[in-house]
């Protein structure tokens, strides 16, 4: 939106520790002459989300190449364009008022369940690849473990740990078919005496 809408005083900023940063800053009257913030959870925006397949400085280098080919007067004729444009000037992206923070949730009322999930959650997050994702829904490893902890998430709602989920009901339908299939059991036929005093079967 800041490239796009040409704004001067205006700050784009991706990944969710640099948006803390810079949403302390504001806070702290630090940006007083920022007017306009444009924040991306994904680092590098959009294009640095979960499910991307290419590199995404490969692909923001791309969208850089693309808005500088296409002429500014083609753009402005983007009906897209025209929309975030006329939002902007009716002060829709704009927020009044203040942000309260919202109160953290104990693991548990119970100081001592509280340690005891604490260490669980300090064990479940050694275990996860701490790439922070996001696929599974939290912004990072270490908050997924905790709603892990809090019985908010499952284990396998991370994409790396998404084998073992097919892997259980694999095992347990082999077990089943194991212990309920049906197996053909050959009787043996009577043996009969020959003439010659040989038995066949």
């Amino acid at each position: 939106i800041c490239r796009t809408l040409r704004l001067k005083n205006s700050l784009a900023v991706s990944g969710l520790t640099e948006i803390l940063k810079v949403f302390n800053d504001i806070e702290r009257g630090k940006l007083r002459n920022i007017d306009f913030v444009e924040a991306y959870s994904c680092a590098q925006g959009c294009v640095g989300g979960s499910l991307t397949v290419e590199n995404v400085y490969i692909s923001y280098n791309k969208i850089l190449k693309l808005i500088e080919n296409l002429e500014f007067e083609q753009i402005k004729a983007c009906p897209d364009i025209r929309e975030v444009r006329k939002l902007y000037s009716q002060k829709y992206f704009f927020i009044k008022g203040k942000f309260e923070p919202r109160p953290l949730k104990p693991l548990d009322k119970d100081l001592a369940k509280a340690i005891k999930k604490r260490k669980e959650k300090e064990h479940i997050y050694e275990s996860l690849p701490k790439i922070d994702c996001g696929a599974c829904g939290a912004p990072t490893c270490l908050t997924f473990a905790e709603d892990v902890v809090k019985g908010e998430a499952k284990l396998t709602d991370c994409i790396f740990n998404l084998p073992q989920r097919f892997k259980e009901p694999s095992q347990d339908f082999s077990e089943l078919f194991n212990k309920y299939s049906f197996r053909s059991q050959t009787k043996s036929s009577p043996k009969k005496q020959t003439k010659k005093g040989k038995t066949i079967k």
